[in-house]
Formats: structure tokens, sequence, C-alpha cells
């Protein structure tokens, strides 16, 4: 209770103007900061294509006669700017969605085989949990079946690499006496 000191009570009547009675000190926070630009900063904010009205009634304020040519000129101007903006916006907008739902899609589905369907059916198909949990341990089957026939294969590969070198190796080796033979014969010659 350290904190309800008299002096903390009245400095949080003074900052909310509570005591003495002064409604500018609360007032004060909710003003907005004025600008040293003036209309630059009102045109910075409706410079980002939020309103067609917001911009008709900027260019009605600066225009002398909103019915002059001139003015009717600019407004339509900034008409279709503003047209061109929303409907960019719009195409990017649908661009990003399409590009999400296909990062989404990338993974690939398989449909389970839970049962061959009949010719006569005509109707759906339904299937209790317990089929479905027998047909995804069959489909867990099937894919390690398919991994360890992709291991056998890189094994078979790797022995036959190395069946392929002790055979290079045995005829090199056979090679070596030959050589030596050959030498031999050849300086008995001269």
């Amino acid at each position: 209770m350290s904190s309800f000191t008299t002096d903390n009570i009245l400095s949080s009547f003074r900052s909310t103007g509570i005591n003495p009675l002064d409604p500018e000190v609360v007032l004060k926070k909710f003003e907005k900061p004025t600008t040293e630009q003036g209309e630059s900063s009102s045109s910075e904010q409706i410079g980002d294509g939020s309103s067609w009205r917001q911009i008709h009634g900027l260019i009605v304020s600066a225009v002398k006669d909103p019915s002059s040519k001139e003015a009717k000129e600019l407004s339509t101007t900034f008409h279709s700017l503003q047209t061109q903006s929303e409907l960019k916006n719009h195409e990017i907008t649908g661009l990003r969605d399409a590009l999400e739902t296909k990062k989404k899609h990338k993974k690939k589905k398989y449909t389970l085989k839970l049962e061959q369907p009949r010719d006569n059916t005509g109707g759906g198909m339904f299937f209790t949990p317990s089929k479905v949990k027998e047909a995804q341990f069959i489909e867990r089957m099937k894919q390690q079946d398919r991994e360890a026939k992709i291991l056998r294969k890189a094994e078979d590969k790797q022995s036959k690499a190395k069946v392929t070198a002790l055979k290079k190796k045995e005829k090199e080796q056979a090679k070596v006496p030959r050589e030596e033979a050959k030498k031999r014969v050849l300086q008995r010659r001269l």
C-alpha cells in the first residue's frame, strides 16, 4: 500500500484534470498533432487511394470554380486513376489468393483402395472406421514395400559396383605377370 500516498493521489488527480478541474489536460492527449506542411499531409493521407469521395472533396476544396472545364478534367482523371488503382489492388489480391491456394495443394494426395466399386451400385459407398484403418495399414505396407524395393536396388547396384571393381583389380593383377613374362621373352631375344 506504499503507492497510495497523498502525493501520488494528488498527482493522479492533477494529471486527469479532476482537481483542480481542468478538462484541457485530458483533451490535449486526444488532439491530432498539427503539421507544418499543411495541405501536403492531407494529400498524403488521401493519396493512398482510400476513397473517391475523399479525393473529389479535396478537388472541390482546392479548385476555385468546380464547374470549370479544367476542374472537370481533373476530377475525371482522378476518378479514372482511382478506378485503375482499385482494379489493380483487386487483381493483386486475387493473384495472392491463387498463389496461396496453389501452395496449399502441393502435397500429393492419394485415395485409399477400400473396396472396388461394383457396377450396379449407382450410389455412394460408406465405410466403417475399421475399414478405413485397414486400408491405411495396407497403404503403409505398400509404401514400406516400395521403399524396401528402392533400398534393394541401391544395395544391388553397390554390390555390382564392388564385383566390377574386384574383377578389374584381378585383371590388373593378372596383367602384371603376363607383362613381366613378355619383357623376359623380349630380353632373351635381344
